[in-house]
């Protein structure tokens, strides 16, 4: 049981060289098939509140609250109940584990079925609302303070800052992240649609509309209980607490890819069914979704934009007062007031509506959290990055009967500016080591960007 985690720290624990991040020790990326995996979408709509904790011990008169659903809680709510399915041994399987061999490896030791399950890779979670695909906002985004429906956009700047020098943990030759605008801003928060997903794929900014804030996917649910005593059956004395429950709105629910051989993926039931998902025994609906819009059927969507406002007529004024306002403007450069009406500068546009027409490069968003044993994947050398702090990852270990140890992991959210992207797939790709990636840690989309 922990608090939930805190994603605005400022630092992140410096990599260790050499730390291993997958069982085999490496740190390499999940290897990709040339050919795309099959994929099956999954709908997992709770049917109470959900509590998600960690390895952290839940004493008495102790207060906790439940954190959002991590990819490993959710690769182990879907795993166990696609094994539950095949038929598999339990026991057999966590002693295999305790000997050191992977899920899929001590998977391959038991029938055909359980086997498939095993060669099964997942991607997320993420929220769904209407049948839409929901991510965690790029860290990159800000609201401006003056207006809370414009949003700004922060990107590589070109020119060296004099007096910024990158966190000493991240090495020289970082360039700074830089928004050319004097309005004072925030950390927007949130999630994104798929249109607003789109926009900031192709090195635009969302719309305002785009933005889904947290309170309108979940809520978190006070409840108070007592320990009970085995014995008597009753309250054992001082064994009081507290915890926060996590409730979905209606019409929320979470989203898990299943990637695997079109062989392999019938393992996963046309109809229904109920899975064990979080702590306290709740339960949850799972059924296969029959139509979830992402990003890429986001970008191929046309809008059209509606005309703007026309601008309201200066009502007159006096020459003198006029002036006087000209001077205090020009002397505390102050911005323009929103009854002049003035074209804003923006960047040149791709025919058809894409991105910006000359690009620096391209950047990865993650969708889910990423173990990589530090704040970036070693595979990646990025000009620019924006970390918002990190996720203490841990759990207890079923097979081995012990807490998992602790990790730390990057946020959903974090974006990282790179020169070219060789070899990489965002669509169903991640960027951890095999076994976290086939748990679900790590997803990317990749996007464009600019200099500021």
């Amino acid at each position: 049981m922990t608090d939930p985690p805190k994603g605005e720290a400022s630092t992140f624990p410096p990599q260790t060289p050499g730390a291993p991040v997958g069982p085999d020790g490496r740190r390499s990326p999940a290897p990709h098939s040339a050919a795309s995996p099959a994929v099956v979408s999954l709908l997992v709509e709770p049917l109470d509140t959900l509590f998600f904790g960690d390895g952290r011990p839940f004493e008495p008169a102790s207060r906790a609250a439940s954190s959002l659903p991590t990819p490993q809680a959710m690769a182990g709510a879907v795993r166990t109940w696609l094994l539950g399915r095949a038929g598999a041994d339990f026991a057999a399987l966590g002693r295999a584990v305790a000997g050191g061999c992977s899920f899929a490896e001590a998977a391959a030791k038991q029938g055909p079925e359980v086997e498939a399950v095993g060669r099964l890779g997942l991607r997320g979670p993420w929220f769904t609302r209407n049948d839409e695909r929901l991510v965690a906002m790029p860290a990159t985004i800000e609201r401006s303070n003056e207006d809370p429906d414009r949003l700004l956009r922060l990107d590589p700047l070109q020119s060296a800052l004099p007096g910024w020098q990158p966190p000493e943990h991240a090495g020289p030759g970082l360039a700074p992240l830089w928004c050319r605008s004097r309005e004072s801003t925030r950390r927007c928060g949130g999630y994104l649609g798929p249109n607003g997903l789109a926009r900031f794929l192709a090195g635009d900014v969302p719309d305002g509309g785009d933005v889904v804030a947290a309170e309108e996917l979940f809520d978190q649910e006070e409840r108070v209980g007592v320990g009970i005593d085995p014995v008597r059956r009753a309250a054992a004395d001082g064994l009081i607490y507290q915890v926060q429950m996590l409730r979905l709105r209606p019409g929320v629910a979470l989203a898990v890819d299943l990637l695997g051989a079109p062989a392999d993926l019938l393992v996963c039931p046309d109809e229904p069914d109920v899975l064990a998902l979080g702590g306290e025994g709740r339960r949850a609906i799972v059924t296969k979704a029959t139509q979830v819009t992402r990003v890429k059927e986001a970008k191929e969507a046309k809008t059209v934009k509606p005309a703007p406002e026309p601008v309201p007529a200066r009502e007159p004024v006096l020459p003198s007062i006029q002036r006087r306002r000209d001077r205090t403007r020009r002397r505390q450069q102050l911005p323009l007031q929103k009854w002049q009406a003035v074209e804003r500068p923006e960047r040149a546009r791709l025919p058809g509506g894409g991105g910006a027409a000359s690009t620096a490069g391209r950047l990865v968003l993650l969708t889910t959290p990423g173990l990589f044993g530090g704040w970036k994947p070693p595979q990646l050398q990025p000009v620019a990055a924006a970390v918002p702090g990190y996720l203490a990852v841990s759990g207890w270990d079923l097979a081995r009967r012990g807490p998992k140890p602790t990790r730390f992991a990057v946020p959903a959210g974090s974006v990282y500016f790179l020169n070219h992207a060789p070899g990489l797939d965002g669509e169903h790709g991640a960027l951890c080591s095999a076994e976290d990636a086939a748990a679900g840690w790590g997803a990317y989309h990749l996007g464009e960007w600019n200099h500021a």
